[in-house]
């Protein structure tokens, strides 16, 4: 991972938003980097949204939509609980 996305992946987290839009991370991250990154944001309390072409880690998301080139689409909802940090402190809703 090049500096620049890690300065990025640390500022966000000392910012520690609600929520952050990702875009296409698999693209500069292997696919063990984009498990490390993920779960961090996840333990941190931080809701994401990644926009990607093929996750490689699906099961690293709560829900994924698959949106396909003829206009279809399919989407999954994980059934695995996850820990959710107390976020009232921060004002996240």
């Amino acid at each position: 991972m090049g500096e620049q996305q890690q300065l990025v992946f640390v500022r966000l987290l000392l910012a520690q938003p609600c929520f952050a839009m990702l875009d296409r991370l698999s693209s500069t991250l292997g696919a063990a980097q984009l498990e490390q990154w993920l779960r961090r944001l996840t333990e941190s309390g931080i809701s994401y949204i990644n926009f990607d072409q093929a996750p490689q880690s699906i099961e690293l998301y709560d829900a994924v939509l698959e949106i396909r080139n003829d206009g279809t689409w399919k989407s999954r909802i994980s059934t695995e609980s996850r820990p959710f940090a107390d976020d009232s402190a921060r004002g996240c809703p």
